[in-house]
């Protein structure tokens, strides 16, 4: 068990990785128990630590920004125009109402806290 809020944090990042990963590409063969933290996620997965690092990139922008939705020209700056970012389960889409819509997708993290360990990963 995790001792402190930031490892409570990780930990709740790595399964989600891990979960959604294992739903969405069952020929990587994840196991968690051969994971215990984000760098060994993104060595022993290189093929989810472009995703992850480009998350983490949109992660600190927004926290330097003080943002918390982003929009797809956010996404292209941090390199994630051509990958759906909620595939690893930290982002999701934003519903907008038809009044407000801007005519493209925005997306936040699943939890502000999220974005914050993200950012400073």
């Amino acid at each position: 068990l995790p001792i402190t809020l930031h490892g409570m944090f990780v930990d709740i990042i790595l399964c989600n990785i891990l979960r959604e990963t294992a739903k969405s590409s069952p020929e990587l063969d994840i196991c968690v128990r051969n994971v215990h933290t984000l760098d060994g996620l993104t060595e022993k997965y290189p093929s989810i630590s472009s995703l992850f690092l480009s998350l983490c990139r949109l992660a600190y922008y927004g926290s330097r920004e003080n943002r918390v939705v982003f929009y797809d020209n956010d996404l292209e700056k941090a390199g994630l125009s051509d990958v759906e970012p909620t595939k690893l389960g930290l982002v999701q889409a934003v519903k907008h109402s038809a009044s407000c819509s801007k005519g493209s997708s925005s997306y936040s993290f699943i939890h502000l806290t999220v974005q914050e360990t993200l950012a400073g990963y």
